[in-house]
């Protein structure tokens, strides 16, 4: 039995009480897959993103203590920040009739390496191999300007047509603790509106408000209200989240937050959204084109060009641990004797 169905089975307030649940369940559903209505992803590799047991946790300190320990692992001086890549020079050889022919490049500056990066402080690094993981909301926005000559065809589409949703946190910071202490997480259920305007109806969107520490509360939103998240300032959003909170709580004395904080994934010109997710167009063949590396000669056992990140893992898409593992499966390819033919 399909949900419309089952729906027109109840009446009055007890099928209006099962609609709103059902749309909780939505809201919160589009947070976990990263789109903005459940009717863009495809139902037919709906299941290829794989759940890992055991639940989620938050990292004493916060997620950036996981950055600082691999990276204390390295080399001292290895990372270089500040340095915004602004092309990809690189070179291909193509089999024609047999023969293998050079590639053409715009950059001649270093006809030895295979690939010349250029940073937009005006900085040339010269390498053979790369390990690109630029987020693929990035790429959609800057693939062509970025790589000479441009990724393959096959490469392009894939990029095309992927999609990169924006799903938004919302922090709100008490100066002491205010809710019950058997209250995890604080439930919105929306009544349906006509209504269009953004500005009237973008916290409907919010599925709840969980208890993150004893004086944080967290929210998440998705979709092009996430976009819309984007452009209030902090009092707005409190003022907003404070009067949801007084009623659904049925309390006007909830306090106002005495700080909040939101992520902007979508106008972070390093990100441009938050991960991936199968629409209607795409597929999970789609992820592993996107993760195939290219090689500059198709004789050489070692590529020229390699993609890592959320995007290129066929089943932990959208997560940090699929970007991990898969820059994991570069870095072994990275392994691999520099040797050509």
């Amino acid at each position: 039995m399909d949900i419309a169905a089952y729906l027109q089975q109840y009446h009055g307030d007890d099928a209006r009480m099962r609609r709103m649940v059902f749309d909780h369940l939505l809201n919160r559903e589009t947070c976990i897959t990263g789109c903005n209505s459940m009717y863009d992803t495809g139902l037919s590799d709906f299941g290829s993103y794989t759940e890992l047991p055991g639940g989620n946790i938050s990292i004493p300190g916060g997620f950036h203590l996981v950055i600082k320990f691999l990276s204390d692992i390295l080399p001292k001086d290895s990372i270089r920040l500040q340095s915004e890549v602004k092309h990809i020079h690189w070179k291909m050889k193509q089999v024609s009739s047999g023969e293998v022919n050079e590639g053409q490049c715009s950059n001649k500056e270093n006809s030895t390496h295979h690939v010349v990066i250029e940073c937009e402080d005006g900085s040339k690094w010269f390498t053979n191999h790369v390990i690109i993981t630029f987020p693929l909301g990035v790429l959609k926005a800057k693939a062509e300007e970025i790589f000479d000559p441009n990724l393959p065809d096959y490469k392009m589409e894939c990029i095309e047509k992927l999609s990169f949703g924006v799903v938004n946190k919302i922090y709100l910071e008490y100066d002491r603790p205010f809710l019950n202490s058997e209250i995890s997480e604080v439930i919105t259920l929306w009544k349906r509106t006509e209504e269009s305007d953004m500005s009237k109806i973008w916290f409907r969107k919010i599925y709840s408000f969980s208890r993150y520490t004893e004086n944080i509360l967290l929210a998440w939103v998705s979709g092009n209200e996430a976009e819309y998240v984007e452009t209030l300032s902090e009092e707005q959003v409190a003022n907003t989240c404070t009067d949801i909170l007084r009623k659904f709580l049925n309390d006007p004395y909830i306090p106002r937050p005495c700080r909040v904080v939101c992520t902007s994934w979508e106008s972070n010109p390093f990100s441009r959204g938050s991960y991936t997710y199968i629409g209607l167009k795409s597929s999970q063949r789609d992820i592993e084109l996107l993760a195939t590396p290219i090689y500059n000669d198709p004789y050489h056992n070692k590529p020229t060009l390699m993609f890592a990140g959320e995007a290129t893992h066929p089943n932990f898409y959208s997560t940090t641990h699929g970007a991990y593992l898969s820059g994991l499966k570069c870095a072994e390819l990275m392994l691999e004797p520099d040797t050509e033919p």
